[in-house]
C-alpha cells in the first residue's frame, strides 16, 4: 500500500518492481530519525508537552510504502496501544510521525530508508539488482506542466 501527497509524482512501474522484491514486513521511504520542529510558525510544529525528545525513526510523509503481508492491519492493531490513541495531541503531530514512527515502532515494523523516495523536487534514485536506476517519487510539484515534466523525467530509463 502506497501513501503519497497530492503534489508528489509516483513512478508506479518502479514501485511495483520494488514491492515485488521486498518480502519482509516494513515501511519503505525516506526514513530516519528527526527532531520535532519547535518553531510555532511551522505547520509541523510539535510542542514539547506533546513530544519532548527525538521522534522514533519514521518515513517522511511525501510518500511511503507499506510492504509485507498485513502491514496496514498490523499498524491498525497497534494504534490503540499508543498513548495518543484517545488524545487530542494526536492531531498535533504529523501523520508520518504517528503512523510510520510511533505506531510502527509499537507494531515492530521495520522502517527502511530507501533511495528513490525524494522528499524534494530534485530526484534521487534507487538502483535495482538488474542495473535499472529509477526515481520512485518526486515531491513539491506545482502545476500541470511541472507534473508532466517530472513524470517524463521519472519514467526515463536509466542505468546504475
Amino acid at each position: 500500500m502506497l501513501k503519497s501527497d497530492s503534489d508528489t509524482v509516483v513512478n508506479i512501474p518502479a514501485m511495483e518492481k520494488l514491492c515485488n522484491k521486498t518480502n519482509s514486513l516494513s515501511i519503505l521511504g525516506n526514513c530516519g530519525i528527526h527532531w520535532p520542529i519547535r518553531d510555532p510558525g511551522s505547520k509541523w510544529f510539535t510542542p514539547t508537552w506533546v513530544w519532548s525528545g527525538v521522534y522514533p525513526k519514521f518515513c517522511l510523509g511525501s510518500a511511503y510504502m507499506l510492504v509485507g503481508l498485513n502491514a496496514a492491519r498490523q499498524l491498525l492493531a497497534h494504534v490503540n496501544k499508543t498513548k495518543f490513541f484517545r488524545s487530542a495531541n494526536f492531531r498535533k503531530m504529523g501523520e508520518d510521525v504517528v503512523w510510520t514512527g510511533i505506531v510502527a515502532e509499537k507494531a515492530q515494523i521495520d522502517r527502511a530508508h530507501t533511495l528513490g523516495f525524494s522528499p524534494e523536487s530534485n530526484a534521487n534514485f534507487h538502483c535495482f539488482a538488474d542495473g535499472e536506476k529509477a526515481a520512485l517519487t518526486v515531491h513539491y510539484i506545482k502545476g500541470l506542466r511541472s507534473i508532466i515534466e517530472r513524470w517524463k523525467f521519472v519514467r526515463k530509463p536509466r542505468k546504475c
